[in-house]
């Protein structure tokens, strides 16, 4: 299969494609001439709301991505063992050692610390050049994972090859809102992809739940429509794969396959909430057009999708059962 790998553009993108852009660059809010929303948009749209969307892409005072949190460490830590799976300069071309001391404003060596001016510019140029920093804890633990994902035969046969970390473009056809996905590998050959996810714990249990908290159906799903879209792939072609490792020693590692019911449910969320963001992104541009002084987008726009007032919560059906279980048990009455 020809595939044309399109690269960064010196501007905004225009056209759907394959692009060859760092980690930075993809999850810039205007890489596109046009609003865009990844997997991580729409997951924070579906589990919150559409004003959590708003306010963390297209509020003009968002704050920034906190690069210390435990999501964003296991991303790159997930990363960075697949690339030094594929090979050493695979993984130089990507990823850098942060030193352990740096210079303060008097030029005195003393420990790293994030609030040095020296320790803010040098994250800034990592950053600036897409690659991803570690600590000398995450490089050990990267070994570890990337030995463990050496071992798994799926691995040896090819599973983490193809299309590795490339970003796919597609507009919505219904709505016109930009799409975008960047699964971690495509296995041309049997028109799979899988994503690697680095968790504490890759027990069936510790899967599933990661699944469900993190809403990972949703992810391959988008994914399989960018393949669609962009390679002209059938829906129904090949599966969505994630490759489970574990962040812990001995950094054990399973590859699961997403059942097709989940990704159908997940491509009816995902409809439901483009459409709710284009209405919301409609409603921005009139109330721009009537009042010129408010920001691009106006918070105003995106409220009121979820209605959440007054509606009853109650406990998870596990929660309830328990209680059944005690009352039967006779741990607690039946009535006061």
């Amino acid at each position: 299969m020809n595939i044309e790998i399109l690269p960064a553009p010196k501007g905004k993108i225009t056209k759907p494609g394959i692009y060859d852009l760092s980690m930075a660059a993809y999850h810039r809010a205007d890489i596109c001439d046009g609003v865009s929303i990844s997997s991580t948009g729409l997951r924070v749209a579906i589990s919150k709301s559409i004003r959590h969307w708003w306010d963390k892409y297209l509020n003009p005072d968002r704050e920034e991505e906190d690069d210390a949190s435990d999501d964003t460490k296991y991303s790159i830590l997930g990363r960075a063992g697949h690339h030094l799976l594929l090979g050493e300069a695979a993984f130089v071309e990507h990823f850098v050692l942060r030193p352990n001391e740096a210079p303060d404003a008097t030029g005195k060596i003393g420990p790293w610390n994030g609030n040095k001016t020296f320790c803010r510019k040098w994250e800034a140029e990592q950053v600036l050049a897409g690659k991803g920093i570690l600590t000398e804890t995450m490089l050990k633990q990267v070994k570890g994972i990337a030995k463990s994902f050496a071992a798994n035969p799926h691995v040896r046969g090819g599973i983490l090859n193809g299309l590795v970390e490339k970003s796919f473009f597609w507009k919505d056809k219904e709505t016109g809102v930009w799409l975008k996905a960047r699964p971690d590998a495509v296995p041309l050959a049997d028109e799979t992809s899988v994503d690697v996810k680095i968790v504490q714990d890759a027990s069936r249990r510790g899967v599933q739940r990661s699944l469900n908290d993190s809403n990972l159906h949703i992810q391959a799903a988008l994914v399989g429509m960018g393949l669609e879209e962009v390679l002209g792939w059938k829906r129904n072609d090949g599966l969505r794969y994630l490759m489970f490792g574990e962040s812990v020693r001995p950094h054990c590692c399973v590859i699961q396959p997403i059942s097709e019911y989940a990704i159908d449910y997940a491509r009816l969320e995902i409809r439901a909430t483009l459409r709710k963001i284009a209405e919301a992104l409609n409603n921005a541009r009139v109330l721009e057009k009537e009042n010129p002084k408010l920001d691009r987008f106006p918070m105003e726009a995106f409220e009121g999708y979820e209605t959440r007032d007054f509606q009853t919560v109650s406990l998870p059906k596990y929660r309830s059962d328990e209680y059944e279980k005690m009352i039967e048990g006779g741990i607690i009455p039946r009535s006061e």
